[in-house]
């Protein structure tokens, strides 16, 4: 059997989430409603019921744009809003996308939606 180097299988990896995610992108300004894009939802989310009556809600906890798969994506890439590793947090990511003009949270190149940036997933990678 062969056996493959840490760094073509982290890569290999990598790949095949950007791929499973749908591109590079972050998904942020594409919406369904002005045909910009297809990541949208157009209904109410179960998930976060602010959504639903207007309330405010954490910027960093709105997934009402993000599709299911979206969602399971992050899931399998093991994302937690918080690390449990100090030092280990999506602020000192390699892949972390820090927050734009006004924005309260990040991104991430591997999934589409906010990020924390004391967050963590198990494809951290130290910044070079």
């Amino acid at each position: 059997m062969e056996t493959i180097p840490a760094r073509r299988l982290f890569f290999r990896t990598l790949f095949a989430g950007v791929l499973i995610s749908g591109g590079c992108g972050r998904g942020r300004g594409q919406d369904v409603q002005n045909g910009a894009g297809t990541t949208g939802t157009t209904g109410p989310d179960p998930e976060n019921p602010s959504h639903e009556t207007g309330q405010a809600t954490n910027p960093c906890e709105d997934f009402s744009k993000l599709r299911s798969d979206d969602l399971q994506v992050r899931k399998n890439l093991g994302y937690e809003s918080e690390s449990p590793i100090p030092d280990r947090q999506c602020s000192n990511c390699n892949l972390y996308l820090p927050p734009k003009d006004e924005e309260k949270c990040g991104g991430c190149t591997l999934f589409k939606g906010p990020v924390y940036s004391t967050a963590y997933c198990t494809y951290w990678a130290p910044q070079v």
